[in-house]
Order: C-alpha cells, then sequence, then structure tokens
C-alpha cells in the first residue's frame, strides 16, 4: 500500500503532461505512415484508395508514395470533415516530392477541398473550395506550387498565389515543405521553412483572406487527387504529414515545423 502514493502521482503527472503537450489548435493530422488515421481529436480519418505504398519520410518514419492512380478521401459521416466549414482562417501544412508533370498542359493535385464533381467546362482547377496543387499546365506552364481559393460558381478563382520565383521552383524527386497561412485580412505561404515573399498573384492580393469557410462548396477532401479542365487528376510522387491549424502560424511556427523530427 505504501507505493499507492506514487502511482497516483505518477499518474497524475503523465494525464497533466499529456493534457498539456496536446496541440488544440490543429484540427487535423494526417501522418501519413503507413495509414490514413487523423492523430488530431477529431479524428476525421482518411480512406486509402487505389495501392499507395509507405516509403522514407523527409523527417523519419515514412510517407505514402502516390503512383498516379491512388490518393487519400477524408470523409466523416459520407462528407468532408463539418468542423472545417466555419474555418475563416488558419493554416495548412503538408511535405510533398513530385515526380514528374508536364509543364505545358497539366498539374499536380495535392490538396483539394471542394466539389464532388467536376465544374463544367472548367478552364483550370475551379472547384468552388480550396486547392495546393504543384504546376498550372496550359494557362500558366509552371514549375511552381500554388494555393488557390474559390468563392464564385465555377468561375475563375478570387484567390490564387504561387512561389514565383527561381528559389521556389519545385525540382523532381525532392522533399519540400509548403505552408498556406490566411489570417482575418492577409495570406502568405512558407516554402522549406522560409516565407514566400516574391509570391505572384494571379487572382486579388496578399491582402485576402479565404479560406474554408469561403467555399461554396463542402463537398469533398482529398490528398492527391483533383480535378483540371473538369477532368479527374492525381498526384504523381509522395506525400507526407497533412496538418491543419485553427490559427495562422507565424514564421517562428513555420520554422519549428520544418526543422521538426519524428
Amino acid at each position: 500500500m505504501r507505493y499507492f502514493p506514487l502511482i497516483l502521482i505518477a499518474v497524475i503527472g503523465l494525464l497533466a503532461y499529456t493534457q498539456h503537450s496536446v496541440d488544440t489548435t490543429i484540427v487535423g493530422h494526417w501522418e501519413l505512415d503507413s495509414n490514413a488515421m487523423d492523430i488530431s481529436s477529431y479524428g476525421s480519418h482518411g480512406i486509402v484508395h487505389g495501392d499507395p505504398q509507405p516509403v522514407d519520410g523527409p523527417k523519419g518514419g515514412t510517407a505514402y508514395d502516390f503512383d498516379g492512380d491512388d490518393y487519400i478521401e477524408i470523409r466523416t459521416n459520407d462528407r468532408s470533415p463539418a468542423h472545417l466549414e466555419k474555418l475563416a482562417s488558419g493554416s495548412i501544412s503538408l511535405w510533398f516530392k513530385a515526380r514528374s508533370w508536364n509543364v505545358d498542359s497539366t498539374m499536380l493535385p495535392l490538396f483539394y477541398y471542394g466539389r464532388s464533381e467536376g465544374c463544367p467546362e472548367a478552364f483550370d482547377a475551379t472547384n468552388e473550395g480550396l486547392v495546393i496543387e504543384v504546376g498550372h499546365g496550359g494557362i500558366f506552364p509552371s514549375e511552381n506550387v500554388f494555393y488557390t481559393a474559390y468563392d464564385t460558381p465555377c468561375g475563375y478563382p478570387t484567390m490564387c498565389f504561387d512561389s514565383n520565383d527561381e528559389k521556389g521552383k519545385i525540382r523532381p524527386d525532392k522533399w519540400y515543405h509548403f505552408v498556406v497561412v490566411v489570417g482575418e485580412d492577409y495570406n502568405t505561404g512558407y516554402l522549406n521553412g522560409e516565407e514566400l515573399t516574391d509570391r505572384r498573384y494571379n487572382f486579388h492580393s496578399d491582402s485576402a483572406s479565404l479560406f474554408f469557410a469561403d467555399a461554396l462548396a463542402h463537398e469533398k477532401m482529398w490528398f492527391g487527387k483533383g480535378y483540371w479542365k473538369g477532368k479527374e487528376l492525381y498526384f504523381d510522387g509522395a506525400i507526407d504529414d497533412v496538418r491543419i491549424y485553427n490559427v495562422p502560424l507565424d514564421a517562428e511556427g513555420v520554422k519549428e515545423l520544418y526543422e521538426e523530427t519524428e
């Protein structure tokens, strides 16, 4: 019996540490470590389509490798996670490694949130939601990473920026960390821990604020799948550690994420 107080103290200490260590700003966290489980408190677990293979991740552990017909669907009660619909500001963080793409005619979808079907007669990745992609072929041939947001029905983007300069070009078979940050009256992006100060805005500017709450469609959320001109496209490469925060991360927070190891 004399050990009981010590055991009780240890249990209380463990509970206090666990509660302290939980990051309540994370509203979705998919490590993609041989599964599509959401380890955040929201439990928005993914469904794996196709046969993505585990490969070495950029920071230890494993990532999922998509070979051009695989993707992950994040679904709760047969729809995209409802708690994201009112998220007007915050951050999306992910790691990716693209294999190859045709800069003149297509793009590679990393993160997709919006319509379940492609917009008819769409001219690009129009989806009434949010898209993170590598490249933007045809209309704007590119080797950059893009964040695009739509709050109009199957129309032109409301906001779109890319990594723009030579430093922001995406090279095949190389790991990159990309973070989109959207505040109340601004937006920005970070590539490999550094803010993209020379972002190119094809639509709107760095004062725009469009996130999940601004989407017209809240039907699907995918990793590795999207639409281009109404046709389904799939990512060719690896994706790892996708996170969604309900706060806009600052430069220090992004740097910590980039330097974090498993």
